[in-house]
């Protein structure tokens, strides 16, 4: 009898893992519920606060701090356009900030790149545009992505207001002062 039950309860748990396991690939890691990046200088903070429900209509928050004398204020606060939150953020010494993709993989998406300056005017593109300014095959792209949907090599600043993206084997240079669309 003992047996029975033994052989009963294996054999549900082993069913729940199996169910649990058809599940688990249909979902994604999230990032953490606030995401903080410094700017090099330690002048600008950006924190990024992703929403507690993920809903079509619920976006993260972005506020950009500036340090100033041991005063913390608050330079903009903006609902980000993007589900979850963006991928990468970088900040520049003068509060620019870059957000590059989205958390969610996306073929096609208005916010591959968004960049946000002091006075919170925001300038996005295309993930199409940005294939076209790299010089990049969209399928190529898609194929050699190591990071998200489409990045080969991560986002990093070569100089104070430039940052470079690897994008299907090319270098797409950023400059954050700079316009980013194809137009």
């Amino acid at each position: 009898m003992f047996r029975a039950i033994l052989v009963n309860v294996l054999f549900v748990f082993f069913l729940t893992g199996i169910n649990n396991m058809a599940y688990s690939s249909d979902s994604i890691l999230l990032p953490d519920k606030q995401r903080c990046v410094w700017s090099k200088d330690r002048n600008f903070k950006v924190l990024v606060q992703r929403p507690e429900k993920i809903a079509p209509d619920i976006f993260p928050i972005a506020t950009l701090f500036r340090y100033v004398e041991g005063k913390k204020e608050i330079v903009w606060s903006l609902d980000l356009p993007i589900h979850v939150g963006p991928r990468y953020i970088l900040v520049a010494d003068d509060g620019v900030v870059l957000f590059v993709d989205e958390w969610i993989r996306k073929r096609q998406t208005d916010y591959a790149l968004m960049i946000i300056d002091q006075l919170g005017k925001v300038k996005s593109t295309t993930l199409d545009a940005v294939f076209d300014m790299a010089g990049a095959a969209r399928d190529e792209a898609l194929k050699s992505s190591r990071f998200g949907g489409w990045i080969s090599t991560e986002p990093k600043f070569i100089t104070a207001n430039e940052v470079l993206l690897g994008i299907g084997g090319k270098d797409l240079l950023i400059d954050l002062h700079g316009d980013i669309s194809s137009d």
